[in-house]
């Protein structure tokens, strides 16, 4: 169960990560 939560919460933030470079380079390139 803790394992199942680490790995999920870990998905998750790899996913956030990418999300927050997605958005600065949206803004840095003005696309």
């Amino acid at each position: 169960m803790n394992y199942m939560l680490c790995a999920s919460f870990y998905s998750i933030k790899i996913s956030y990560e990418k999300f927050i470079d997605f958005i600065v380079f949206d803004i840095d390139y003005g696309f």
